[in-house]
């Protein structure tokens, strides 16, 4: 229970700051659309971009973070209706399973 309570009570890796991270690393052109965060485990985003490489060039950047573990992007695929390319990420956070 103490674990639990020092890992709610820790601020270094809270919503916030997880949503400035992404923030500081969003290209120009990619749009995140859904942002869902698991506290001392993952945040898993969507998102769109008009080009795949914008997608490629935000998740080396996510890869070079300090604040993440590891990021696995899935799911890239064109929308034809609206000509972007739609994509989901998943950031393990410290402290979350493997």
């Amino acid at each position: 229970r103490i674990l639990a309570v020092e890992r709610y009570q820790d601020l270094s890796h809270s919503a916030l700051e997880c949503l400035r991270e992404l923030c500081e690393r969003l290209p120009p052109g990619l749009d995140v659309t859904s942002f869902v965060y698991a506290k001392g485990q993952d945040v898993k985003i969507s998102g769109e971009a008009g080009a795949v490489s914008d997608i490629y060039a935000f998740r080396s950047r996510l890869d070079e973070s300090k604040l993440f573990v590891s990021s696995t992007l899935s799911d890239v695929r064109l929308d034809p209706k609206r000509g972007k390319q739609l994509f989901n990420v998943d950031i393990k956070l410290p402290g979350g399973e493997p």
